[in-house]
């Protein structure tokens, strides 16, 4: 071991006054025209508009995500990144994507990729439009209404008796740049609210206030500053949700919650070497429980610093990427008062050979380490190039870590009994020395024409030693919650493959269509690992068909079909109901049926397409339509999106 270490720093300081290199390499890149015809409404759309993404989601606002065929949607691992700052947030291990302070029409792009020097399975970069020159005010109105639910509006003070009110979204933001300075400031003002009446019930026996919404507030703010070629950045960013209702599983049920998380990061490029660049961040997270009858509390405070440098290097055949990364953590809890912490030291690198035109190697190592336990990640991808529209990319990834080797709040509260009380933890065949071992393997085809695409994939994963939690849930007829013991283990296993394909035509210049079908096969498990498995769609099928006519009329339609899924945690609920006063009763099934969902987007553009508005339909349909067993039913829903940008000096 310490002979790797040796060459790893031995990689990091070779020629250091080379050209920066930068890797192209993406899995999706969504273009801001793209955003804006396929009605991309909150972050968390494009796991629904982007081919092979899965996602679990209760209240239509915080989701679960699946993409690698191995994932399950217990734990998120995956990173979000805002013009390459990593943006930290997470609650209790679950990440909501839509609590990102970022304004809608200020990005560009985003994109989707699988970066070897940050652990995880994929990263979402999300980049800002570049100013010039100029004074730019750009915001966004978003309202929506849903059908079907119990009493639209009845739960906030718009009653009505025709429709829900699905709730708003306001955004401004301010840019301004002067010769080598630059200046943002974005404002984000939401309002989620709770209709779905299985949810309301919970959140009644939660709290005496009757919230029946969540406001959010942001507000993100950057300084930029190029001097020659030295780039300078300060960004901050602050994000408050007031009267969450946060569903914690090991409670199973949703607890009243405000949750505020700040951010600062300095950021560098050019700074010392052409090759060199960095930044410096600090995180604060605060979720404070809300006064409740059960006197339950969740209530903690993260503190965060963390950084990272990229010494890089590239000439005709090499490409060498490398990166140090520190990161101190501090957890505090009131309940308890106790207090946790963990620093964190990392190092990778990412060589690439360029053989010729026609075929490339890359071989990645990335070595995490805290005060006990090691995180180690290797990869080896070949890229191919066949004639001229035929290509071919093989990778092998393999990862060996400890499934709690990282202090997080969520692996705190699985040692920490005191939080749970009434509660029984039982943890199974624990043993300090097992460690998870995941083995990947991915073959790709792809053939280009002139007017599209037909890509092929097969994925291979094996994986051993995994922790899971299980819970068998059960109903509680007074406040519809479910409660039962948690039982962890970390002996789970399991061999799965996948196989997808992807055909894309544009025809003419005025229609384009998408084909994508998936199909997921589970070849050898323990029953745990099959029951999490059985959470994902085993087969996925979706088709979508754009017409644009000279760009300022758009219309976009989307036909997406899952196979079912079951939930086994949630067996015994199948079949039981909620009722209530004048309502409808409510019967939960721990098995979900196939989903057809058809969704379509009308925009206009006007005024020299410094204004545009969309009218967006979810569940054209109207089909019955549900992520969870115990989640918020997805009836027909619309939309009204109207944004706008002005320059006003040029």
């Amino acid at each position: 071991m310490k002979s790797i270490y040796f060459l790893l720093i031995l990689i990091l300081f070779v020629n250091l006054q080379a050209k920066s290199a930068s890797s192209e390499d993406y899995l999706f890149r969504i273009s801001k025209e793209e955003m804006d015809a396929k009605g991309l409404g909150k972050l968390s759309d494009i796991f629904f508009l982007v081919n092979g993404f899965d996602f679990a989601t209760i209240d239509g606002y915080n989701h679960s995500i699946g993409y690698n065929v191995g994932d399950t949607y217990q734990t998120q691992n995956y990173s979000v990144f805002i013009n390459e700052n990593e943006i930290k947030f997470n609650d209790f291990e679950k990440i909501n994507i839509n609590t990102i302070p970022i304004n809608y029409t200020s990005i560009n792009e985003i994109i989707i990729k699988n970066d070897p020097l940050i652990l995880g399975n994929f990263q979402i970069h999300i980049f800002t439009k570049e100013n010039i020159e100029k004074l730019s005010i750009s915001g966004k109105f978003d309202v929506g209404n849903e059908t079907g639910d119990p009493g639209p509006y009845k739960y906030t003070k718009y009653y009505s008796p025709n429709v829900d009110r699905v709730g708003f979204y306001n955004e401004s933001n301010v840019a301004l740049k002067l010769h080598n300075l630059e200046l943002n400031c974005s404002f984000i003002d939401e309002e989620i609210t709770y209709t779905d009446f299985a949810i309301r019930k919970r959140i009644h026996g939660m709290t005496s206030e009757g919230y029946g919404s969540v406001e959010r507030n942001s507000i993100f703010a950057s300084c930029g500053y190029l001097l020659k070629n030295n780039n300078l950045k300060l960004s901050f960013f602050q994000n408050k949700n007031e009267h969450e209702f946060l569903f914690f599983a090991p409670l199973g049920r949703e607890v009243p919650i405000n949750n505020t998380s700040y951010q600062t990061t300095f950021s560098f490029e050019n700074l010392v070497s052409k090759n060199i660049c960095g930044n410096v961040t600090y995180y604060e997270h605060l979720i404070e429980t809300i006064k409740n009858p059960e006197n339950i509390s969740i209530d903690l405070l993260e503190k965060n610093w963390n950084g990272s440098v990229d010494l890089n290097n590239k000439n005709n055949r090499f490409q060498i990427r490398n990166r140090l990364k520190f990161e101190m953590n501090k957890l505090s809890f009131f309940k308890n008062e106790n207090q946790i912490e963990e620093n964190i030291f990392g190092i990778s690198s990412n060589i690439k050979q360029i053989w010729s035109n026609c075929y490339e190697t890359s071989i990645a190592v990335n070595l995490i380490k805290n005060e006990k336990e090691w995180h180690q990640k290797f990869q080896l991808l070949n890229e191919m190039k066949f004639k001229k529209n035929y290509f071919a990319r093989l990778s092998f990834t393999y990862e060996h870590f400890d499934s709690k080797y990282k202090k997080n709040a969520w692996n705190y509260l699985i040692d920490d009994g005191e939080l749970f009380e009434e509660k029984r933890i039982e943890i199974i065949d624990d043993t300090e020395s097992r460690k998870s071992k995941i083995f990947n393997s991915s073959l790709e085809l792809r053939k280009n024409y002139r007017s599209g695409f037909c890509r092929f994939q097969c994925k291979f994963s094996k994986q051993k030693n995994i922790l899971f939690t299980e819970q068998d849930f059960a109903l509680q007829k007074n406040y519809a919650c479910f409660s039962d013991d948690l039982k962890i283990t970390d002996n789970n296993e399991g061999i799965l493959s996948e196989v997808s394909i992807e055909i894309e035509k544009k025809s003419f210049y005025k229609w384009n269509q998408n084909f994508y079908a998936r199909y997921i096969y589970l070849i050898e498990s323990n029953e745990l690992f099959k029951n999490k498995f059985k959470e994902r769609p085993q087969l996925t099928i979706n088709y979508s068909v754009l017409y644009s006519y000279y760009n300022d009329f758009v219309i976009h339609n989307q036909i997406r079909w899952e196979a079912e899924t079951e939930w086994n945690e949630y067996r015994r609920i199948s079949g039981m109901t909620i009722e209530g006063k004048n309502i409808l009763p409510v019967i939960l099934e721990h098995k979900i049926n196939d989903k057809f969902i058809w969704n379509s987007v009308i925009t206009k553009k006007f005024w020299k397409k410094q204004i545009f508005s969309s009218l967006i339909i979810r569940n054209v349909l109207n089909n019955k339509i549900n992520y969870h067993p115990i989640g918020a039913s997805f009836d027909l829903t619309f939309f009204i999106k109207i944004s706008y940008k002005f320059d006003i000096i040029n």
